[in-house]
């Protein structure tokens, strides 16, 4: 019993880093450039949203906009990459667009590098979840 229980202590431990006990906005920030620079995208927005907490679960949601200028394949991987990250996010409301930022005539070109073209603008909700002692109160009445 004694080896069964360090074995789920050691467990937990591990499943902690993808639940964190509170958010660190600069860590996600430095994990979204660090998957931008290795998708060749471009991370053009990144704007706090909302957090959605309480109904008995135990984690808050934290809501970012993201907004990304690439190729439709530099985006597909930069997509792969932040589900890869060692914690828990979801993406929702994907929104893929012509980019109209781009100067009259470059769409064909793809107004950057041919491995980092940004022809394309995508908006979507990225969500990270905490885990919450609050809501684990709640939900068990004390």
């Amino acid at each position: 019993l004694t080896a069964q229980k360090e074995m789920l202590e050691a467990k937990y431990v591990e499943l902690e880093r993808f639940l964190p006990d509170e958010e660190n906005v600069a860590q996600l920030l430095e994990q979204l450039a660090g998957v931008e620079y290795k998708a060749k995208v471009y991370l053009v927005g990144f704007d706090a949203t909302q957090t959605i907490e309480g109904n008995g679960k135990p984690y808050k949601a934290n809501q970012y906009r993201v907004t990304v200028e690439a190729g439709y394949h530099q985006y597909v991987d930069f997509i792969s990459q932040i589900m890869s990250l060692p914690r828990i996010l979801s993406i929702s409301e994907l929104k893929i667009t012509q980019n109209a930022n781009l100067p009259q005539g470059q769409e064909e070109e793809s107004a950057g590098p041919a491995d980092q073209p940004r022809n394309l603008s995508i908006e979507c909700l990225v969500t990270s979840y905490v885990f919450s002692m609050a809501a684990k109160t709640d939900a068990s009445g004390k």
